[in-house]
Order: structure tokens, then sequence, then C-alpha cells
């Protein structure tokens, strides 16, 4: 931890370091995912799946009227190989206007389920935000499933200023829940498998019964039937 006169601490860990610790890899350079197949991190099945889903997306994303029919194929076709539907949907509310909150009170060890994708785009605006929380694709491959809550998270060290950060609405943390970078556009297969934040009103609470119904999945995830 830092202290100047006159301004709050600023805090010192591995991510308000981490800039300092590398250099710039540029999206392109393919070396990335080399090594990420030939240390055994990322299969060729991942790295196909990966890859096409990349070049699927960059073609809806051309301008030349495919997007919307493209997006919707998508949704039909995505059954066949048991994936979940295209997970760069958009938000319904214009930007920069009201979004709705719900508190649950979640506390750590309760079971919770991620709502569904539609679902949570009622609550989010055009550009992903619920107040001022960014709701990222890589969280959609977890709607409508099942997970044991962590954590609340409270506040944050903001990684550029090393800052603390108090939450005015504080958010939820899942357990065995880490982004894959399966979506990103500039670094697809990112290693470091950060927890997401979840709002609560993305989730709802499961009921004893439901939840003694449930299979355990790893250390803390939880998957239903």
């Amino acid at each position: 931890m830092r202290e100047e006169a006159g301004s709050p601490p600023a805090y010192v860990c591995q991510a308000t370091r981490l800039p300092y610790a590398t250099s710039k890899l540029c999206w392109w350079d393919i070396r990335q995912y080399i090594e990420d197949y030939v240390s055994g991190n990322v299969s060729a099945a991942r790295l196909t799946s990966g890859f096409l889903f990349a070049a699927y997306h960059s073609l809806s994303e051309a301008g030349i009227g495919l997007g919307r029919p493209m997006r919707w194929l998508y949704d039909r076709l995505c059954v066949l190989w048991g994936g979940r539907p295209w997970p760069r949907k958009s938000g319904v509310i214009p930007v920069g206007g009201k979004t709705p909150e719900l508190q649950l009170n979640l506390q750590p060890g309760e079971i919770v389920r991620v709502k569904s994708l539609d679902e949570i785009m009622k609550t989010v605006t055009l550009d992903w935000k619920n107040r001022g929380m960014i709701w990222d694709p890589e969280m959609a491959p977890f709607c409508g499933n099942t997970y044991r809550v962590l954590r609340r998270v409270n506040q944050i060290i903001d990684e550029k200023t090393g800052k603390m950060i108090v939450m005015k609405n504080p958010c939820i943390v899942l357990d065995s829940v880490v982004c894959e970078a399966r979506y990103n556009s500039c670094r697809m297969f990112c290693p470091r498998s950060i927890y997401p934040y979840w709002r609560e009103v993305w989730l709802e609470r499961v009921e004893a019964a439901q939840a003694s119904q449930a299979t355990e999945v790893g250390a803390g995830a939880v998957i239903q039937n």
C-alpha cells in the first residue's frame, strides 16, 4: 500500500503491477495460441470452436446485413452441439437509462440460479451496463445453471489507480465460476480465470428442497439436473 499526503491510499498487488511486468501482445499474434495448445492449457477442439465463433461473429458484424439472420441461425442450431444461445445479445434499456436492481441479501454458502440470458438482457442497457457494472458475454455460458455463493463484494481496488472503490450496490461472486475467455475479441483463452461479478438482479435464490436435488460439481458449483 502506498500513501500520499492528502490523498486516499493506493494499493499495490499483482493486478495493479501487471502492465509493468508484461509487454504488449497483439491479438493477431498466432504464437500465443500455439503456446496455449503446446502447453496443454487449451485443447485442439476448444481452439477450433473458439476460432470458428470468432470468424462467425466477425462476419455477423461486417455491416453487410447478415448480423440478425446469422444470430437467429446460431440460436436455432446451437442445440445440435449442446451449446448456448448467442452470447453477445444486447440489452434492451437505452444507454444512460435507469436499470432495475434487486436486493436478495445473498450470503456465502447459499445456492442460486443464474437467470436466462434473455431475462438478464432486460436488466442492462444497450452497452451492457446495470448501475455502472458491465455484463460481459463471457458470463453467458453460466446462464440457467445453479451455483453456490462464494462471497459478497462491497469494495474493490481499481487496477489502474490502485484506489479502493466502495460499491454503492454490492455484487456477488459465485464459487467455481470464472471467466474462460470464450468470446473475447482481443484475447481468447486468457488463463487468468478471473471471477466475474454478478448483480443480485441476475440471480435467483434456490430453496433448500430444490438445492437438495442438485448435483455437486467441483468445489462449489452446483449444476442442476
